[in-house]
This record gives structure tokens, C-alpha cells and sequence, in this order.
């Protein structure tokens, strides 16, 4: 928190059931939550119910409104969400709500809906508006059916895309009728292990398959993979989250903080002074500079992980793009005039340029 980083408290967990029956249930657990918070000053709750606490018995809803989930039929359903938004409303402005479910009550909802299977999907629905993002475990569950009808398992890139494309077109929930509608881009992290023995039952996605992810849903920059996004692209995805911190920082399981350090490098990329030093004569070429728009880049090897970041001379990053031919224009008729610095990196090289946008 000294460091501007907020805290939250996550409640739930494997063997932490909340089931509220009733309105008793409901206050208690509010004033329960509440006084936590306030004693240790966190910064905004969690949600992490699983096992038996998803089971809202809302499996004959016909539609997720509000309304419908207060006629009387679904008292477990109406409290927790009445207990999520109260507690919200007593915090105010500034208090995070965050949610990271297991893909059995989200994404699978949509070939099955049950009292369990898309279980969480109303809850969703009505705490949407103050949702500030939804971190879905994509891992510990097996094939789950995507939007293009087929099936993808767990640990691969194009997992991570179509469980991610799911929740940012929305989707119909099995045969109810019901359209469970998009989350907005800020709405929706990625949730992964940070290492193979965090999730026995699979799940990992290496880093290389995480970038590749990342890279098609943010930029449409594909990887040969199956699933299709249909052109659609995500530039502001919000992030990424791992279980956990302690298993990232074990160097016996995937390097250490192997998770934290490539997530960080993909989000927050930051030129370091260093960088600005290390200009290095080789094959490749950046003409015209200064330029007034296009600037051509030849590079003799392309990698499959080859990379073009362009920052400001402040070090803020203006462009990022994973190329995958030897020749390429980047169009600099967007950037104010000035001094700039392009880095061309893969996973063998490094070279920074200098340029002049006049």
C-alpha cells in the first residue's frame, strides 16, 4: 500500500463455503466483511467463492435481471448479490471489487446451465456496474466448449484466447434464452498458474504461449493457432493474475518470478537508461531519420518472437508490435514531433535506434 498498490481481501476459497440462505445470513456476513476490511484497512474485496457456495440455486432462471432474481424464487442468489452491493455502497468511491471464479461457473455456462454449471454468470450480471475486473481461473478444468463450438484444453494459447474472447463478446447461456452481455476490455484479467505444480490439473501456459496469447487478443498479430477471434482485438485488456505469489517465487517451478517479470515486461514495458546506451551498429537498418511519417525497418533474422517497441525520449511507450517478416513501415504520423527511440529485440538480440519524427 506505501507503494500505491492496493490490497484486497479475497473471501471464498476451496474450503471457505458462504451460503446465504437469509437475510440474517446476508447482514451478518456484510458486517463480517465490513469489519475485516476496517480493521486491517484493505482496499477493496475479492470474491473467490467456490465448491457448494456457487450453487444460487438460479438454474431455472429464464432471464438475469434483477427483478427477476427478487420474486422470491432465488433467495440465495438475491442476497449474495444484495451483500456484494451493500458492501460496495458502504465503501464508496475508491473500493475495489474484484472476482476470480472457477471457468465452471463463467465460460462453461455457455454449452451448460445449471443451479452449478454457469452459476456465477447472474451474479455477474447484476454487480456489473461495479465490477472493476473479473480474473477467471483458466485452469484445474479440463476442455471447455468455446464460441466457434469446438472444444480447447487447458495450458495452451488458444485457451487462454477463446475463454478470453468469450467474456469480451458475451455469449448465450446453453438453451435458457438468456444473453449473457460483454464485459468492457478494463473488465477482464487472465488468470493462470504462475508455475506447472500450482495447478496439479493442469493449466500452465508458458511464457512464450502466454505473449503469443496476449499478442493476438491485444493486437491481431496471430500465432497459427486454431481459435479465432474473427478480427476481433482487445488493446485494452486489463491485465493478468496468478496463483501465486509464493509459487512464482520458487525457482523450482518455472524460473523464478518467471510469471511476474514476463506479465510485467508485456504490460508496463519502460526504457531504462541503460537502453538508451546500448546502440549497437549491425544488419539492421532503420530509413529514412529523420523521417516526416513512414520509417522502413529491414532486419536480416526474423524470430518468431521478434518485437518492435518505439518509446518517447522520457521513456514512455508509444507503440509495441510483434513482426514477423524482414521487412517492415511503421507509420509515425500519429506521434508528435521529436526524438524517439526504437528497439528491435528477440530472443537472441537486442538493438536500440535513435530516430527524429519531424
Amino acid at each position: 500500500q506505501s507503494q500505491g498498490i492496493p490490497v484486497l481481501v479475497s473471501i471464498g476459497g476451496q474450503n471457505g463455503h458462504v451460503v446465504l440462505n437469509t437475510i440474517a445470513q446476508k447482514d451478518t456476513f456484510i458486517q463480517g466483511v465490513i469489519d475485516i476490511i476496517e480493521e486491517y484497512g484493505f482496499d477493496g474485496l475479492d470474491i473467490d467463492f467456490e465448491g457448494g457456495s456457487m450453487n444460487f440455486g438460479g438454474g431455472s432462471l429464464t432471464d438475469f435481471s434483477y427483478a427477476t432474481i427478487s420474486n422470491g424464487n432465488y433467495p440465495k442468489l438475491k442476497n449474495v448479490v444484495d451483500a456484494i452491493t451493500e458492501i460496495d455502497a458502504h465503501f464508496g468511491e475508491g473500493f475495489h471489487l474484484t472476482a476470480a471464479p472457477e471457468l465452471f461457473y463463467v465460460q462453461v455456462g455457455y454449452g451448460t446451465y445449471t443451479d452449478m454449471a454457469g452459476s456465477f454468470l447472474p451474479v455477474i450480471d447484476n454487480i456489473r456496474n461495479i465490477l472493476d475486473y473479473i480474473h477467471v481461473q483458466l485452469y484445474n478444468s479440463g476442455g471447455v466448449v468455446a464460441l466457434d463450438n469446438q472444444g480447447y484444453s487447458t495450458g495452451t494459447a488458444d485457451f487462454v484466447v477463446a475463454m478470453t474472447d468469450m467474456l469480451l463478446k458475451g455469449f448465450d447461456v446453453a438453451t435458457t434464452g438468456i444473453h449473457f452481455n460483454a464485459l468492457s476490455q478494463s473488465q477482464v484479467v487472465i488468470g493462470l498458474p504462475a508455475c506447472p505444480n500450482a495447478a496439479p490439473a493442469g493449466g500452465y501456459v508458458t511464457p512464450n504461449d502466454l505473449c503469443n496469447a496476449l499478442y493476438y487478443l491485444t493486437q491481431g498479430i496471430s500465432f497459427g493457432g486454431s481459435y479465432n477471434t474473427q478480427a476481433a482485438v482487445y488493446p485494452n485488456l486489463r491485465g493478468a493474475m496468478t496463483w501465486s505469489v509464493n509459487w512464482d517465487k520458487m525457482s523450482n517451478c518455472g524460473g523464478e518470478w518467471e510469471f511476474s517479470n514476463n506479465i510485467w515486461d508485456f504490460f508496463n514495458p519502460v526504457l531504462t537508461e541503460a537502453e538508451t546506451n546500448e546502440i549497437l551498429t549491425s544488419d539492421y537498418f532503420v530509413f529514412p531519420n529523420p523521417a516526416n511519417d513512414i520509417i522502413n525497418i529491414v532486419c536480416p533474422e526474423i524470430k518468431d518472437n521478434t518485437e518492435i517497441r518505439i518509446f518517447d525520449i522520457n521513456g514512455k511507450l508509444m507503440m509495441k508490435k510483434k513482426i514477423c517478416t524482414s521487412s517492415h513501415k511503421i507509420d509515425l504520423s500519429t506521434f508528435p514531433t521529436g526524438e524517439y527511440f526504437i528497439i528491435i529485440k528477440n530472443s537472441l538480440s537486442k538493438k536500440v535506434f535513435p530516430v527524429i519524427h519531424l
